[in-house]
């Protein structure tokens, strides 16, 4: 679809691009996509799906390239993006991108550290399918516990220790970035560690 402008056709922007859905806590989704590059662009409209797009509702126009759906049902929910200019061109919808809500459940573990200065690593996002956005740790001792956050999988980015009955409640606000693995160790043998996340 064209506009004219002073004589010339002004084309419709480009799909949008690399729509990417992750999740949030509880069961709010977050959307984003390549911001566009067209000259004349104005705004997105999101449109989202529980039949893959055999029906559809318009759910967000927004001027930025990324949105959060908030508070879903359990099931699969489907979305694709299209952009708008300012004389109200649409472009092709982007490509449909989807994501299953599947029940919060919780992940617990009561575990102890065999031995002094062996770690032992929790891999909550693989558990959980997602990153953790709250739980608890309690040490149960007889040692102290460290305990590492690692936010990307791979780096553990925050240290800190937990005598005998100390605990640490993990928050998105607190700890600033939603946990993927927990690595612990201990300064005494069988030490005894209880963790729940969701």
């Amino acid at each position: 679809m064209t506009q004219p402008l002073h004589g010339l056709a002004t084309p419709a922007a480009d799909a949008p691009s690399n729509l990417t859905i992750s999740r949030l806590s509880g069961t709010s989704l977050k959307l984003m996509w390549d911001p566009s590059v067209d000259h004349y662009h104005r705004v997105y409209r999101v449109y989202r799906s529980d039949d893959n797009f055999a029906t559809e509702t318009i759910v967000k126009t927004t001027a930025i390239n990324e949105f959060t759906d908030r508070e879903l049902p359990i099931g699969t929910w489907y979305y694709r993006v299209i952009d708008i200019d300012k004389f109200d061109i649409e472009s092709d919808a982007s490509s449909i991108s989807s994501y299953e809500i599947k029940k919060l459940i919780p992940f617990e573990d009561t575990f102890d550290i065999p031995s002094a200065g062996t770690p032992v690593v929790k891999d909550i996002e693989s558990a959980l399918g997602r990153k953790a956005v709250e739980g608890t740790i309690i040490c149960l001792g007889p040692g102290k516990l460290q305990v590492e956050f690692s936010y990307d999988g791979t780096d553990y980015d925050t240290l800190m220790w937990l005598r005998q009955e100390d605990y640490h409640n993990i928050s998105s606000k607190k700890d600033q970035l939603k946990v993927s693995k927990i690595r612990f160790d201990t300064d005494v043998s069988g030490t005894d560690v209880t963790i729940a996340v969701v």
